[in-house]
């Protein structure tokens, strides 16, 4: 009997051990496909929030959230990045997507969405329609504008019942923003650390 029980112990340990290795695994694929996302997007990011004079991190932090860092079949198909509906110059991609109602609940419809020809198409898009708004109100996302907003998190509030219906949109962006960084490389924020740093190797 001790036998077996020692053979049902080996078992459930190895069978344990191979689950934690496979999240582990699967842990540092997440990490590598965002990182590649963010190598990927990095330089267009840059170029079109300094051409409109956005947070490259909200920008970089939205297509993230909007495309689930690449991978939905919007980004795939259409390369839209930002969840906007609509046509791009008469090209539209038609998917199914979940909505926010006046009572804040969720429900599931079919739209059509912008198809890009590529990611700067994309990205400039949602540049210019933060930066210039719409035809009736030219300064509807004004709260976006760095001009405007002091930080990134005053950027991302600026979003919320404008850009997106999810309520806590704002705060799933921070939470993008502050796991990678992203304001440190895409908003020419130096972090206390280094600015620290810098100063005392300069004294």
């Amino acid at each position: 009997m001790k036998a077996k029980y020692k053979i049902i112990l080996v078992t459930s340990l190895s069978l344990l051990f191979s689950i934690n290795v496979n999240k582990i695994y699967a842990a540092s694929n997440n990490q590598n496909y965002q990182k590649n996302f963010i190598n990927k997007l990095k330089n267009d990011v840059i170029s079109v929030s300094n051409k409109y004079k956005l947070y490259g991190s909200i920008m970089m932090s939205q297509a993230a959230l909007e495309s689930s860092w690449g991978q939905s079949q919007l980004a795939i198909k259409g390369n839209n990045y930002f969840g906007v509906k609509g046509s791009y110059k008469g090209q539209s991609v038609s998917v199914s997507t979940t909505e926010y109602n006046a009572k804040g609940q969720l429900y599931k419809t079919k739209a059509n969405f912008k198809k890009y020809p590529d990611v700067y198409s994309s990205l400039n898009d949602n540049g210019n329609l933060l930066r210039n708004g719409s035809s009736w109100n030219p300064s509807f996302y004004s709260a976006t504008w760095k001009e405007n907003a002091k930080d990134y998190t005053e950027a991302a509030q600026g979003l919320v019942g404008k850009y997106a219906t999810d309520p806590n949109y704002a705060n799933k962006l921070i939470k993008i923003i502050d796991t990678y960084k992203l304001d440190e490389l895409l908003d020419n924020k130096t972090s206390k650390k280094k600015y620290i740093l810098k100063q005392i190797l300069h004294q």
